[in-house]
């Protein structure tokens, strides 16, 4: 198609150069063919240019098509609809109004984050200073990144940007001076997008020379590079002492905004990254606690969203109670924020999609509220919205306290348990009536002997505070000295925040946590518990962390770091089982194993527990103890059973025990 048209344009040139010619060589008296000649030729070249321009439009089509154009590949990547030819004050007029409708209950920090973002173009910007230096803080889910999307896209659209996305830079990703020439390859990448916003999170987390280095860019605009860098396939690379033409000497912020998301005060930032760094701040905008009603509005819109897809997918008609509005309000949980209430929604949904899979013909049902818990509401029966739910999913109240019922023994250890669910329900009771919550302190310390299942109930306890909204994931980390303490000087702090964020959202759980710290001369283990105890404040919120060991070496460790015990203000301590709960123990784990103990053998089994926990219960393993017991009848069992004709092969008999209830005799 390029030959072609290349082709036209010679010919209108050339005809035209010659033809112009030939007529400026005509005599006098040849001049009115020469006339006719020339706008014979103009007639020519009106209608050659008339066929490029219908070519060139036929090959914008087609590039179109092709996705090849600027603004199409603009689209592609998220950059918003092009340029419109709104000025920026009309763009920002409207921009409140815009987000407001995303960002439920937060008017006054939607305000300031338009007036931060529109104050450059308000005001004038500096050459070589950031465009702005804006500080988010807040809970988290309270809107801060989803307000930030909204005016980055808006803005794209309305034309005042050319780029919508925002470029984000974790900062836990460089814990140590070892990744700082990384942070500087992915400083530099960031800086030269086209991107507007540059967002930095988990400040708090960062190695010191990197703070030091974001603390220089935003307080001059530009960071110094103090080795000698060059670039190489469009990488920031450490050439050392080489010369390089071309170096990179400094890295500028080019204008761009550059953002701070944080959980903190912004003096906390202050103390990162020194006092210097609050000056150049531009805007600091604070999310506040969702009032009752900011959570019944997203609770509505929630109800209304489901509603929607509900019509639409499964041609369903779904209808809510105001009391289903509340129920989903009080589903709200502070360390998750405004997705606590979507996932519950979402657990609706589904459970209204596993309905609607059985009943192909059912056209309408009511959402309500019956005994605390969502119901579905149908011409013919009402049905619980748990009981359309997979079994044993995460959160199941139910499933949990079954689990801690089956438990054999520990019943004030159950009562502990208990005791932080109705906490945790009773603060969410007060959250939604508008009340102040005080959550208490949840860290623990688990002391007893070996086998007397501490692990087990930790286990437990996360799921427990998972379902009661404590914890946003409930799941349960269990490490150790080796999974804490480094090995050489300053591996010891990256490792015990490497176990930390792996157990945000659950529960951190140190086994043999007396291990710790072996004296005052050991300084990576004071190191790791300096670490820990930090980590434990800056994620109060979102993580439990249990410290367990044998009673005796726990009350050393305590009294060795008096600092610990006042952190931990919830000590446990795990009773030996009796005779009697070994037994059912016994029992238990042979059930789970496929078989069945015959009821010949419970006497003499309890008779056998007792007498061993009197004299050796710190060393017998307790619950370990019933294992054993049972995995050695299980192994006499099958040399019994190969020489019965027909044998019961679940059936655990006086004799496959004889052995160990022998050796006290």
């Amino acid at each position: 198609m390029k030959n072609d048209i290349d082709a036209l344009l010679d010919s209108i040139f050339s005809n035209g150069k010659l033809r112009l010619n030939n007529a400026v060589r005509n005599t006098p008296e040849e001049t009115g063919s020469a006339a006719e000649a020339l706008q014979k030729n103009m007639d020519e070249i009106a209608a050659l240019n008339e066929n490029v321009r219908a070519e060139l439009e036929k090959m914008d089509r087609q590039i179109q098509a092709d996705g090849l154009s600027e603004s199409a590949n603009q689209k592609k990547k998220g950059y918003g609809e092009a340029p419109s030819s709104h000025s920026p004050a009309e763009v920002f007029e409207t921009l409140e109004e815009q987000i407001g409708r995303e960002i439920i209950g937060q008017d006054a920090f939607v305000r300031d984050v338009v007036r931060a973002f529109e104050r450059p173009y308000f005001l004038g910007e500096e050459n070589g200073s950031p465009a702005g230096v804006i500080v988010l803080c807040g809970k988290c889910g309270t809107g801060r990144r989803t307000a930030l999307a909204c005016l980055a896209d808006a803005l794209c659209n309305g034309g005042v940007w050319g780029c919508g996305e925002i470029i984000r830079l974790d900062l836990s990703l460089y814990p140590t001076v070892n990744e700082q020439k990384l942070f500087l390859q992915d400083l530099y990448t960031a800086l030269q997008g086209k991107e507007r916003i540059l967002l930095f999170e988990n400040t708090e987390q960062a190695a010191h020379a990197v703070l030091t280095m974001v603390g220089e860019l935003v307080q001059k605009g530009k960071l110094e590079l103090t080795s000698r860098y060059a670039l190489q396939k469009g990488m920031l690379v450490d050439v050392g002492t080489a010369l390089v033409p071309q170096a990179v000497k400094e890295l500028s912020c080019k204008g761009k905004f550059l953002v701070f998301r944080t959980e903190k005060t912004e003096q906390s930032l202050a103390s990162l990254f020194g006092t210097g760094f609050l000056r150049c701040v531009s805007t600091v905008c604070r999310t506040e606690a969702f009032a009752p009603q900011a959570l019944e509005q997203l609770a509505k819109r929630e109800l209304e969203r489901i509603s929607s897809q509900a019509q639409s997918r499964m041609k369903l008609t779904v209808d809510t109670t105001e009391d289903a509005v509340l129920q989903l309000a009080a589903a709200f949980q502070p360390n998750t924020g405004v997705p606590s209430i979507t996932q519950a929604a979402d657990r609706v949904y589904a459970a209204i999609g596993e309905y609607k899979l059985e009943n192909r013909s059912a056209e309408q049902l009511t959402l309500a509220v019956e005994n605390n818990e969502f119901v579905l509401r149908l011409p013919e029966d009402t049905l619980p919205v748990r009981t359309l739910l997979k079994t044993g999913y995460d959160g199941d109240m139910e499933d949990a306290r079954a689990q801690l019922d089956a438990v054999v023994g520990l019943e004030e250890v159950k009562e502990f348990v208990l005791s932080l669910e109705e906490s945790c329900r009773v603060n969410a009771m007060r959250r939604a009536r508008g009340l102040k919550s005080s959550p208490v302190s949840m860290h623990m310390i688990f002391a007893g002997n070996p086998g007397t299942g501490k692990t087990t109930i930790a286990r437990l306890v996360s799921r427990y505070l998972k379902a009661a909204g404590a914890l946003s994931e409930g799941h349960l980390v269990e490490v150790s000295r080796g999974d804490l303490v480094g090995k050489y000087v300053g591996h010891t702090a990256p490792l015990t925040m490497q176990a930390v964020r792996s157990a945000l959202g659950g529960v951190l759980f140190i086994d043999e946590a007396y291990s710790l710290c072996r004296g005052k001369d050991d300084t990576f283990g004071l190191e790791a518990i300096d670490t820990l105890v930090k980590a434990m404040e800056d994620h109060r919120e979102n993580l439990v962390v249990i410290l367990a060991g044998y009673s005796k070496e726990m009350g050393n460790f305590l009294q060795a770091n008096s600092g610990l015990r006042s952190r931990f203000p919830n000590y446990i301590e795990f009773p030996d089982y009796t005779g009697e709960e070994l037994t059912r123990i016994a029992q238990s784990i042979a059930a789970s194993k496929g078989y069945r103990i015959d009821a010949d053998c419970i006497d003499a089994l309890t008779r056998y527990f007792t007498a061993v926990q009197a004299v050796e219960a710190r060393t017998a393993g307790n619950g370990r103890l019933a294992r054993n017991v049972v995995e050695d009848a299980i192994l006499h069992q099958a040399r019994r059973v190969l020489k019965e004709t027909e044998p019961d092969l679940e059936l655990l008999l006086p004799q496959d025990f004889a052995e160990k209830l022998g050796e006290m005799e």
